[in-house]
């Protein structure tokens, strides 16, 4: 059935044979081979690397390792080994370290070879191999005349590899990392290449295998999704090495010695000369026509264009695993001050805070605060919430003396069964209670409804919906925002429950910024009736900050989800 020459197969038996051979001696001298398939590790390693890791004896910082977790293999980077003997890692396009440390034991190995790219061969190899025996048997087929073997097989080679290329898609391709609405407008999204073709960026560069970048948004589709159409920009060279990529079956077919069964002994020698111009004339042809269509597809991105419209989302690990985290001076965004206000902190006579530029800017505690050890929330973070007593506990930014603070974010957690309380976070002339002007308050109303209020010649505010008690012994999460363009917004628990773009202008004064303390006189309820709120607050606060920049639905998202992790 098969005519199948005897040099082939000792040739493909040999090229078999070398293959396990060389797998099979790696394999027991300890080395284990890796295909990346996220862009965890940037472009050390981007997707499509292949890596070759061997075990050793003794690990070490900047070592990168594979290794096991959960019935899966990663590969970071060691950044710290632990006092007990395990490491913590990192991958190095995280903007944290990863939340469980690994155990020497779970350690594959350190890699020794990182191969940019060489591991989409590596993953395509099992494709290749297969269809490239699967065509070669088939081209030997007997009834096929020998004059038609080499067609086929150039022809089935090169449907194999298109094959593999369909499958794996390793030129062109994108992953999200993360979203957020512009401020103008729009949105904006991060995104990281993990293709190998270099991405066309907003500003006329471009970004390889690994690099991030973001983009700004304003096309939506039929649907109403943000749409990013990614442009590869390959250069002259790589636009060469493509075309040099299209025309290998081409090139194969002008160097492979194929037989002929016509009448080539009856030709005469102009009749072959005239035969061998007209092939030379058609392979310039195709080769021309083959770099003029290349050169119109990536003008046109009639080719090479992929779409994203998020309708996959990604799961991925969070970037925070503690609320003093997303206050740290390594969060994104930084806080301007951040104070914990927990038991550890009392404990020390101490709330501790930084700028944003890691300066110690600590807040000065009065009164005699409690600790409440029944607390649930922000678990991870250790110690539990300070309890203020409504009589003359306090704490104040009172190391920094502003001038009318603008476009900031004030985030709280707090919890109290007491309805018309103190304010929660508020600015005022006094560093402590003797204000006599006061403003940018966020207090609690007689209805336990949450109220942000502004006084620019007149007082205006926005509040939480009617008929939502938060004022019912359980933790809530509090995010406001105020800006001189976008106006002022109120999140509570991670949504976004009142915002008017007309608040946009608050009383010019110096003052303080201040947690669970200072005058509330001559105020408003969320109904707009007069409110003369007490001076201090009654109930527990935790994790008070503030930010010199609006944070995004998606940040304060985040921040809530990690307070309610147990």
């Amino acid at each position: 059935m098969l005519n199948i020459g005897k040099k082939s197969l000792i040739f493909i038996s040999t090229v078999v044979l070398l293959m396990v051979g060389l797998l099979l001696g790696s394999f027991l001298l300890g080395y284990r081979f890796f295909f990346i398939e996220t862009p965890s590790m940037g472009t050390t390693a981007p997707v499509g690397s292949l890596v070759i890791s061997k075990d050793k004896n003794q690990y070490s910082k900047d070592d990168i390792i594979s290794f096991y977790r959960s019935g899966k293999i990663y590969t970071h980077r060691i950044i710290e080994e632990n006092r007990d003997g395990t490491f913590k890692t990192k991958g190095d396009l995280n903007d944290f370290a990863d939340s469980l440390p690994v155990e020497k034991y779970n350690i594959i190995g350190s890699a020794v070879f990182i191969g940019k790219y060489i591991g989409w061969i590596w993953r395509a190899l099992p494709i290749l191999t297969i269809g490239l025996i699967i065509v070669y048997l088939i081209s030997c087929i007997k009834r096929i005349d020998e004059p038609w073997r080499w067609p086929i097989r150039l022809i089935g080679y090169s449907v194999v590899v298109m094959i593999a290329t369909f499958i794996l898609n390793p030129w062109m391709r994108v992953q999200m990392l993360g979203y957020a609405p512009n401020t103008e407008k729009g949105a904006n999204m991060r995104i990281v290449n993990t293709g190998i073709f270099p991405i066309r960026d907003e500003k006329g560069g471009r970004f390889f295998a690994g690099e991030t970048n973001t983009v700004h948004l304003t096309e939506i589709d039929d649907q109403g999704r943000f749409v990013y159409i990614p442009r590869p920009s390959l250069g002259f060279w790589g636009m060469v090495l493509v075309a040099l990529w299209c025309l290998i079956p081409l090139i194969v077919a002008l160097m492979v010695d194929i037989p002929d069964s016509r009448y080539v002994d009856e030709l005469t020698p102009d009749q072959i000369a005239k035969e061998k111009r007209i092939n030379f004339i058609l392979f310039a042809a195709i080769i021309a026509i083959s770099v003029l269509i290349l050169v119109l597809q990536l003008s046109s991105l009639a080719a090479f264009t992929a779409r994203i419209s998020n309708s996959q989302n990604i799961a991925r690990t969070n970037s925070y695993f503690t609320c003093g985290a997303t206050q740290s001076h390594y969060a994104k965004p930084k806080p301007t001050f951040a104070y914990q206000m927990n038991s550890i902190m009392a404990s020390h006579n101490n709330l501790a805070g930084t700028d944003s530029q890691g300066r110690a800017r600590n807040g000065q505690p009065r009164g005699n605060f409690t600790v409440d050890r029944a607390s649930n929330i922000c678990s991870r973070d250790g110690g539990t919430p300070l309890v203020f007593n409504g009589a003359d506990t306090c704490i104040a930014d009172s190391s920094a003396r502003l001038v009318s603070p603008t476009n900031f974010s004030l985030e709280a957690w707090f919890k109290t069964s007491k309805k018309s309380n103190g304010k929660i976070m508020g600015f005022g002339n006094d560093p402590f209670t003797g204000d006599s002007k006061n403003d940018r308050n966020l207090y609690i109303d007689k209805n336990g409804q949450i109220v942000f209020g502004l006084f620019y010649g007149s007082i205006t505010f926005i509040n939480s919906p009617a008929g939502r008690n938060y004022a019912d012994n359980n933790w809530h999460h509090v995010i406001v925002s105020f800006s001189t363009t976008a106006g002022t917004s109120l999140y509570l628990d991670g949504q976004l429950v009142a915002n008017s773009s007309s608040m946009t202008r608050a009383e010019d004064t110096t003052g303080y910024w201040k947690i669970g303390c200072g005058r509330l006189a001559n105020w408003r309820h969320a109904d707009n009736t007069r409110f003369d709120g007490p001076i201090h607050f009654t109930g527990s606060i935790r994790n008070a900050a503030l930010y010199d920049t609006i944070l995004t639905p998606f940040q304060v998202k985040e921040h809530y989800d990690i307070g309610k992790l147990y």
